[in-house]
């Protein structure tokens, strides 16, 4: 089923980029996040080790203050903080709203926000008998740079769950601040 799901959103996310005006590829650093774990033995809080993300974003400009389209981010796997050497990565489906809140003096500063689902990959197998994704929102600010560059920092929170091969299940909810950086094509 998560194949079926992800495979209609690639499909409709890379037929919309036919449609679109512009086009965002960007890379991003995510720097230390926190992850929450709700089980039910009790609530654990963990540090996750900073990683890698790729982005790719369709965006149609609607007026000239608001930009709206949707994206998809590849979280590379990251670790845990502790010492099982723990790995989850996430790939949120999302729709976003970019406006320029102040055109006449900072015509390059624009508020962000994405709302979407995603899915959660898993490489304990030890361990996992399987994970699924969830809900995903984050809130940001970025800047326009000359030649089609772009820098935002985006605030992120993503949700699954996971099912143990021992028995039960937990909710997690990660949330990390990343710094992404790209280029914007006209398409």
């Amino acid at each position: 089923m998560k194949k079926l799901v992800l495979a209609v959103f690639m499909l409709v996310f890379m037929a919309s980029a036919i449609f679109a005006a512009e086009l965002n590829l960007k890379v991003g650093y995510d720097t230390f996040g926190d992850i929450k774990n709700k089980a039910d033995g009790g609530d654990t809080n963990n540090i996750m080790k900073s990683g890698f993300s790729a982005i790719g974003e369709v965006m149609i400009p609607i007026l000239h203050l608001i930009r709206v389209g949707g994206g998809l981010e590849y979280q590379f796997d990251r670790e845990l903080d502790v010492n099982d050497g723990a790995k989850i990565g996430f790939m949120p489906v999302y729709a976003t709203v970019q406006v320029n809140p102040i055109p006449i003096i900072l015509s390059g500063l624009y508020a962000k926000g994405n709302i979407g689902y995603n899915v959660l990959f898993n490489n304990d197998s030890d361990l996992v008998d399987s994970s699924k994704g969830g809900a995903y929102w984050a809130l940001g600010i970025g800047y326009d740079l000359p030649f089609g560059l772009m820098v935002e920092a985006m605030y992120g929170v993503y949700y699954g769950t996971i099912d143990y091969k021992a028995g039960g299940s937990s909710d997690i909810s990660y949330s990390k601040l990343g710094i992404n950086a790209g280029i914007r094509f006209h398409l």
